[in-house]
């Protein structure tokens, strides 16, 4: 039995063929500077070679931690993969595109401290790569309005129950979900 302590924040970044954004993500996911965070790097790319690039890069940070998978798992496996490696008391899961900011470790400690088991956003900022497919949007970063309230839901089950009713319309309910927000286990 491993009596390793579980860290605060598991950072699941699953990723396929995409080695130049992903060190860009594990990057900004390295600039929280504490160590009760573990980043978990599910690669089921055409080859590891993403293993050697992040220890050139990363050297050894023990916070990182890479998973290859040479099976070519769906999409939705290798998300699942990424969550079951983590061992976090909050997970968010972010694409081999995205960034974070440091200040998620402090959320996820408001979050615990308060003993809430999820905490979104709105998304009000969205950033599309330069090799973004329409040219219009390439390298751009789009804004939308947000005032930084804290909405509390305590209605979860009934959230869920209508979604299940209305499952193809589910998305207007604002259920909680693991993609860029954080959930805790």
């Amino acid at each position: 039995m491993d009596n390793k302590k579980s860290p605060l924040l598991s950072i699941v970044i699953p990723t396929k063929n995409r080695q130049y954004t992903c060190l860009y993500v594990i990057e900004t996911c390295l600039l929280i500077k504490n160590n009760d965070i573990e980043i978990i790097v599910q690669d089921c790319s055409d080859s590891n070679i993403l293993q050697k690039q992040i220890t050139n890069k990363f050297e050894n940070d023990s916070r990182i931690l890479y998973q290859f998978d040479g099976t070519k798992p769906s999409m939705t496996d290798n998300w699942n993969k990424g969550y079951e490696n983590s061992s976090g008391k909050y997970i968010i899961g972010i694409g081999d595109d995205d960034g974070i900011l440091p200040e998620i470790y402090e959320i996820a400690n408001w979050a615990d401290r308060h003993s809430f088991e999820v905490v979104g956003h709105t998304e009000p900022y969205n950033y599309l790569w330069p090799d973004y497919p329409i040219k219009h949007y390439q390298g751009s970063l789009i804004a939308r309005n947000f005032n930084s309230s804290i909405q509390y839901i305590d209605d979860l089950k009934a959230r869920v129950k209508l979604r299940s009713k209305y499952a193809d319309m589910g998305y207007a309910i604002d259920l909680p979900m693991v993609y860029h927000r954080l959930i805790s286990r």
